[in-house]
């Protein structure tokens, strides 16, 4: 296999993620390095595309716009809900998440505020509308399973 990023490897990477105004997000360091299959929307599309064609060792910095990243802001996936939504008792705070399960599919929201009787519900991503500064460096690539290319996704063994 040659030994760049592409479509169907495995690609471990350590990156740190900041936002335009300097704060951290995310941190390697931190956290361990980040595996994921490339090609398979594992990561925002900004930065698979600014991976793809580099070699172990390769160390870069991207800016990702937000429609490169998780996108603008929707304000169609902000509303107001009657505090009934909710489970009685439950006490709302600004930033509570909640998955909302509907017949067909879920999804993540946020509370954004909450207003006496009033609650107001995100469902963007928290880093809508926010432009990244990724710094990142490619440790290891490798050939991908079969069963992780029909997964879309890396396998991780259940005895780790």
């Amino acid at each position: 296999m040659d030994s760049v990023v592409k479509d169907n490897c495995v690609v471990t990477i350590a990156y740190s993620l900041r936002a335009d105004d300097g704060t951290l997000l995310a941190d390697t360091a931190l956290d361990g390095p980040y595996e994921y299959l490339h090609g398979a929307n594992n990561i925002v599309l900004g930065l698979e595309l600014a991976l793809t064609g580099k070699a172990v060792g390769d160390s870069f910095s991207a800016h990702l716009t937000p429609e490169m990243g998780y996108g603008e802001v929707d304000d169609d996936l902000i509303q107001e809900v009657d505090r009934s939504f909710f489970d009685d008792g439950q006490d709302l705070k600004e930033g509570m998440v909640f998955e909302i399960e509907e017949e067909d599919h879920s999804y993540w929201v946020m509370v954004a505020s909450v207003k006496g009787d009033v609650v107001v519900i995100d469902g963007n991503h928290p880093l809508a509308g926010v432009s990244l500064q990724y710094d990142v460096t490619v440790q290891a690539i490798r050939e991908a399973t079969a069963e992780e290319i029909e997964q879309g996704h890396i396998y991780v063994s259940s005895e780790e």
